[in-house]
């Protein structure tokens, strides 16, 4: 599967962020990190074929460090969903992230990669919204990941890596779970490598992503 071109545009960003040129409040150290364990997961999530985990990872990167390089890595995830359920409202979003990416990143790396997915989905969209406007509906509502429910996110930079959360089946990362706030025992696995198990606190009505460490056996 080809990648999203998410990890260059996470470094891009890293770097705006620590040259403080082009944004007037420097996230803490601790949000970096946040946004960066987000940013990761869904990336893998992207590569696994989970769009929509990818989506929700990827908002939560953006709504914790808001750099326009991460526009380019959300538009992917909702253009690849569009055509796995057809829903206007994820084509809407993948258009207008395409378009905030080119107009907020001057000389990103993906720009030739966005004009040319935008050129071929804007005339989709157009489409789309002569046919609702035919049969006498509203313009497309733009459909966006957000999270309403307490949720954990749990990655691994290991690949083919399976976690389990209280219990449940291993399944492979990253794993998106709802759960009730409070603590919970997360385990992680590979073939070759050591489990690990840790416990992660679940904030009320949040996402919270951990990003789980394996030693190789």
């Amino acid at each position: 599967m080809k990648r999203c071109g998410a990890g260059v545009a996470i470094f891009v960003a890293m770097g705006l962020l620590w040259s403080g040129a082009a944004h007037a409040q420097k996230p803490s150290a601790a949000e970096l990190d946040q946004a960066k364990k987000f940013f990761q997961a869904g990336e893998q999530a992207y590569e696994a074929g989970q769009f929509l985990v990818a989506a929700t990872a990827f908002e939560e990167a953006h709504r914790i460090t808001p750099f326009a390089a991460i526009n380019f890595s959300m538009a992917q995830a909702y253009r690849r969903q569009y055509f796995v359920d057809r829903d206007p409202g994820k084509l809407k979003r993948a258009v207008n992230l395409y378009r905030a990416y080119l107009s907020e990143s001057a000389k990103g790396g993906r720009r030739r990669d966005a004009g040319q997915y935008l050129a071929d989905i804007e005339p989709l969209l157009a489409r789309i919204e002569a046919d609702q406007r035919r049969e006498g509906k509203g313009p497309v509502g733009e459909a966006r990941m957000t999270v309403s429910s307490t949720q954990l996110m749990v990655s691994s930079k290991v690949k083919g890596a399976q976690a389990s959360v209280d219990g449940s089946p291993p399944t492979e990362v990253p794993v998106l779970r709802a759960v009730a706030p409070g603590k919970h025992e997360v385990r992680v696995e590979a073939q070759g490598y050591f489990a690990e198990s840790i416990q992660v606190l679940a904030v009320e009505g949040r996402l919270v992503a951990e990003d789980v460490d394996l030693r190789p056996m």
